[in-house]
């Protein structure tokens, strides 16, 4: 079993840990809700409910208590980048142009990613201030397009082809990804989709779709998921493609989940998990601004060998999303 023996995750923590302070990638989901209604997102199937947002004055404390416990170490000399979103939408937050701006402030461009059903205000001089930008999409045909995000597509390419001209205007040398996730497509229509996006300048980034929450595709590798449940992903999805990859993982039986050395992501209350993949909240490991960085670093390094964590790589799931969602 991978993650099985404390002694090799503890091997692991004191080969990584001088470093892995240094190294961590930021993410800060600063709205925890979701505007399109994606079946297996535990954010999209929670559409319509109400939902916390981060308050700038939040966002400038974390970002104050990370600089002070040496965890931020940006300079206006050497900007660094942390991500405005993990399973909210960015796009919704009324204050997001202050957002981008304090996040400048401590020498940290943004990072964010979107559905692009809403478009927002963005003023010019921000644009600078975003490193990069993922849009996620699924097909280029409007009913398929609707059924997992619930939305009109022509309004969201007209949305996206809005945000491209600003950006060339603006801030060229933003990075924009097109994450394509790929549910029952064809290779006629991804290479479609290639064509168009890398015309307008994008990486294009094929993604197997699968089931994006913890706990159902816990259910699933595990081969527990319920019968009804079953036939609805495959309404959806073609189950086949994640399968094998999943399988093909978990026979790394030397796999460290790298969430411990180079990730610190913090929920739209402010709160710190010991995965930024988990959806289901059961990693909480308390307030971040509570928390100082020996503190951090100790309670992600117990989380590492809980059950939860090591369910997830042993079964090849952390090891999938973190190296195989992306196709060739």
């Amino acid at each position: 079993m991978i993650q099985s023996d404390d002694k090799m995750v503890d091997d692991s923590f004191e080969k990584f840990k001088d470093d892995c302070v240094k190294n961590w990638t930021l993410i800060i989901d600063i709205v925890g809700g979701c505007n399109a209604q994606c079946p297996f997102c535990p954010t999209g199937r929670k559409w319509g409910a109400k939902f916390d947002i981060m308050s700038p004055t939040m966002l400038e404390k974390i970002l104050i208590h990370l600089r002070d416990e040496g965890i931020i170490l940006n300079s206006a000399n050497e900007m660094g980048a942390l991500q405005l979103y993990c399973y909210g939408e960015p796009f919704l937050h009324p204050n997001l142009n202050l957002m981008l701006e304090i996040c400048y402030n401590y020498h940290l461009r943004s990072g964010l990613s979107s559905n692009f059903i809403k478009l927002p205000n963005i003023k010019p001089e921000n644009f600078e201030k975003i490193a990069f930008m993922v849009f996620s999409i699924n097909s280029f045909e409007a009913e398929e397009y609707k059924k997992i995000y619930g939305a009109e597509l022509n309004r969201v390419l007209d949305n996206y082809q809005i945000f491209i001209e600003e950006k060339k205007k603006y801030n060229d040398n933003m990075i924009l990804y097109i994450n394509w996730l790929k549910y029952k497509s064809t290779p006629e229509k991804d290479l479609q989709a290639r064509s168009y996006f890398e015309s307008l300048g994008c990486l294009f980034r094929p993604i197997t779709a699968f089931l994006n929450n913890r706990s159902d595709m816990l259910d699933f590798v595990k081969g527990i998921t319920s019968s009804d449940e079953l036939e609805n992903i495959k309404k959806y999805i073609d189950p086949h493609p994640f399968t094998e990859k999943i399988k093909f993982c978990s026979n790394d039986k030397f796999y460290q989940c790298s969430q411990l050395y180079n990730v610190i992501s913090v929920n739209e209350k402010g709160d710190l998990y010991g995965c930024c993949i988990d959806n289901d909240k059961s990693s909480n490991l308390g307030n971040i601004l509570t928390l100082s960085r020996e503190e951090i670093l100790a309670r992600k390094y117990e989380y590492l060998k809980s059950k939860e964590c090591r369910n997830c790589a042993s079964l090849g799931i952390g090891k999938f999303i973190q190296e195989g969602l992306l196709e060739d």
